[in-house]
Parts: C-alpha cells; sequence; structure tokens
C-alpha cells in the first residue's frame, strides 16, 4: 500500500478555499484535513504545495489537438502529444474529438486514440468525441463542408462497430433529415448527444433534447443566433 500527503494547500468546498491537506492511499482520497499541520499522518511520499489552490481533476470534453498535434492525423504521437498537455494544464481526463471528415480518416484517428488508451503518458482518455460529419453547412464554422453530410444511421452504426464502446458523445445537428432518429438512437445507447452547427428554431432545438439530446457544443457559437425580431 502506498499513502501520498499532499500538504499545505488550499482546498474548495466553501465559500473561500482554506489550508488543509488530502491523504491519499492506492491512489484513492482516504481523508481531507482542513488544517495547516501535517495532520499526523505517515505517508510513504509527502508534497509540499507551497500553498497552491488543489481542485478535483478537470475533464475536457471537447480538444481535438495541442502543442502543434492534430489527433486527426491518426498517429499515436499527436494522441499522446494530447494527453501531455491536458495534464499539464489540470485535465486529468479528455474525450479526443474529431472532425468532420472522411470514415476512413475518423477510422484512423479512432485506431490511434484505442492503442493509446489504458497507457496514457498524461491525461486519462475517457473515450472520444465525435463532432459531425451530421452538421448543418449553414453553421458549418471551421468544419470542412466537402465532408458535412446528413445524418446516417449506418454509417454511425458502421462509426460504432469500429470503435466500440469508445465513442461517449456525439455532435450533430438535429434538424436535418434523420437528426431526430439519430439523436434517439445514441441516446438509446448511452451516448451524449450534443446540439452544434445547427440551424435549428427553438422549437426544432426543443424536439431534440424532447428526444434525448442533453448537451451543447461551444453554445451560441456554431447555431442560429438571437434575432431581435
Amino acid at each position: 500500500m502506498t499513502v501520498t500527503l499532499i500538504r499545505n494547500v488550499r482546498l474548495t468546498g466553501s465559500d473561500e478555499p482554506t489550508p488543509g491537506n488530502v491523504l491519499i492511499r492506492d491512489g484513492q482520497i482516504t481523508a481531507v484535513d482542513r488544517d495547516t499541520g501535517p495532520g499526523g499522518y505517515k505517508a510513504d511520499v509527502e508534497i509540499d504545495g507551497n500553498g497552491q489552490l488543489l481542485i478535483p481533476g478537470m475533464i475536457d470534453v471537447h480538444i481535438h489537438g495541442a502543442d502543434g498535434f492534430d489527433m486527426m492525423d491518426g498517429t499515436i504521437r499527436s494522441v499522446e502529444a494530447v494527453s501531455e498537455a491536458c495534464a499539464r494544464t489540470g485535465c486529468t481526463s479528455f474525450l479526443a474529438t474529431s472532425v468532420s471528415s472522411s470514415l476512413e480518416s475518423l477510422f484512423g484517428m479512432i485506431s490511434s486514440v484505442s492503442r493509446v488508451k489504458g497507457r496514457e503518458s498524461g491525461a486519462r482518455i475517457a473515450g472520444m468525441h465525435i463532432e459531425g460529419p451530421f452538421l448543418n453547412v449553414k453553421r458549418k464554422g471551421m468544419q470542412n463542408e466537402q465532408f458535412l453530410r446528413h445524418p446516417d444511421l449506418d454509417e454511425m452504426k458502421a462509426i460504432l462497430q469500429n470503435a466500440g464502446s469508445l465513442i461517449r458523445m456525439v455532435t450533430l445537428a438535429p434538424e436535418l433529415p434523420g437528426g431526430l432518429e439519430m439523436v434517439a438512437f445514441l441516446k438509446a445507447r448511452g451516448i451524449i448527444v450534443s446540439v452544434a452547427h445547427s440551424d435549428a428554431t427553438y422549437e426544432e432545438a426543443k424536439q431534440a433534447f424532447q428526444s434525448g439530446a442533453s448537451h451543447v457544443t461551444h453554445c451560441f457559437n456554431g447555431m442560429r443566433p438571437i434575432h431581435h425580431r
């Protein structure tokens, strides 16, 4: 059993961060003391937090690349680079996020993410976020119009078969033909459906959330704007 004591940190959980210590046994937090002293614990490893703020690790659910690397290139090194960059910036896990592409390119990314998952050099891979290709060309943003297409259940089934349980979130435009069916299909399989790059009206968006969508990707960006009329 390895016991680690993180001492001399500021802890959240109250109106203002307060001084304290955190005791960890075999990777599990077993004690939190809101005190400036060492807490009387015997530890194999002691880490002095130097009065810094200690918070739960963040989860990045939408990241395409980092440090000049793009995970859509299908290389293991790109996925490792994102894992390392996330860890440096306070994220303990992330969803490797694709962009609209050919199926071949997407499968290449799925392969590289699968090969790194479980042996990450930094933040843990929690799964994948598929952003597109079922997006509205009117709100394409930086997505490549060449690859945008209407929701296709057969294509999504092929993606899920290739990726297994790796897919955790899918961003789509629900107002497109087949969009609501896709929302229900993904929801039934425990996959988070996110709305974005969408020209949906209020009523169309409401239908999507009633059908199972539960998230919005880059809210107010890449969607129908609020008009004074």
